[in-house]
């Protein structure tokens, strides 16, 4: 997994930009977490496929 951020608003600021991509990375971190309690919610749109469940 990868997250791209696009912000024009840090004007190269190194000291703000580390701060703001610590706080990203909690915030994915929180989500995911949260996220992964979840069980698999796909739906299998081919008939003929093959499901691990």
């Amino acid at each position: 997994m990868f997250t791209l951020l696009a912000r024009d608003d840090l004007h190269g600021d190194a000291g703000r930009i580390e701060d703001f991509s610590k706080e990203e990375d909690k915030i994915l971190y929180e989500d995911l977490t949260i996220l992964e309690r979840y069980g698999d919610a796909g739906l299998p749109l081919d008939p003929r496929a093959v499901t691990p469940w």
